[in-house]
């Protein structure tokens, strides 16, 4: 709705005209719809860029490395920028010029990374990895009752030769973890019969598995810091909204507030 007639006092008492139903469904919409894409794309991002460094290379660690630096230090310049120029435009010219601004830097960034396709590496697909995973578990949990001692047992299955499961990797070492799920590779002599994914897997795919719990503490220990650092960039503009920010003769926005964290995210990966 309008909101020309509405003023400071009469947004504190209530009074302005409320939002319609159908605008309150539309800004919900658009909100969910860009939270999925910024989760669909965020983790693709690094990932695709990684995978530009052949692993085969001799500085290939302190290229990854660096390359991840310069990633999220980009990351904070950006946000930086948000908070400071985009905030400008909003208070001098208006929502309608910042989101403009907004769409034409993402305009331009998407038509120079569409540019330099040619020159992408590109990962060939190698299959779905949650069948991958859910395959490795069925198996060991049908073969939960199989023994290492048993005379049936033939060994750990694996492909021969340089042929592995997965698609574009190479194979896995076997390692003594998590040995419940090393009875998914348990080759029995019935398997020689019947070697289907979901009863016979290879150590390749257990091994992966086991990488894949092995990083499940990663993200449990740092979901509250993304929780923290997410109320701590909201909470930073609320309580704004209380104190004076002005700075000699400068007042600075109260929308500009979380340029402080990541002012300081900048510092410290710029350190680093």
């Amino acid at each position: 709705p309008k909101q020309d007639d509405c003023s400071q006092l009469s947004l504190l008492l209530g009074n302005c005209e409320p939002a319609k139903p159908w605008q309150m469904y539309y800004l919900y919409t658009v909100l969910y719809v860009t939270g999925f894409g910024a989760a669909g794309i965020r983790p693709c991002v690094s990932s695709f860029g990684a995978d530009q460094f052949d692993e085969k290379s001799r500085d290939y660690n302190s290229n990854l490395d660096r390359f991840f630096n310069f990633f999220y230090l980009s990351v904070t310049l950006g946000a930086i920028i948000a908070f400071t120029a985009v905030v400008y435009i909003q208070m001098e010219l208006g929502w309608g010029f910042a989101f403009g601004a907004l769409a034409i830097a993402m305009g331009i960034s998407n038509m120079v990374f569409f540019l330099g396709t040619p020159l992408y590496r590109h990962r060939l697909p190698g299959g779905s990895p949650l069948t991958r995973v859910a395959q490795v578990l069925v198996a060991a949990f049908r073969k939960r009752n199989a023994s290492f001692d048993t005379s049936e047992y033939v060994g750990l299955y694996e492909l021969q030769g340089k042929r592995c499961a997965i698609k574009g990797s190479a194979k896995i070492a076997h390692t003594d973890d998590f040995r419940c799920l090393d009875k998914a590779a348990l080759r029995l002599k019935e398997d020689e019969t019947n070697m289907s994914p979901w009863k016979l897997c290879t150590v390749t795919q257990v091994e992966e598995v086991k990488i894949l719990l092995k990083l499940i503490p990663v993200p449990t220990c740092t979901i509250m810091l993304s929780v923290i650092l997410t109320e701590y960039l909201t909470l930073s503009v609320q309580q704004a909204y209380t104190l004076n920010t002005y700075m000699g003769h400068l007042k600075l926005p109260v929308t500009c507030m979380p340029v402080f964290p990541g002012l300081s995210i900048f510092l410290l990966l710029s350190l680093y």
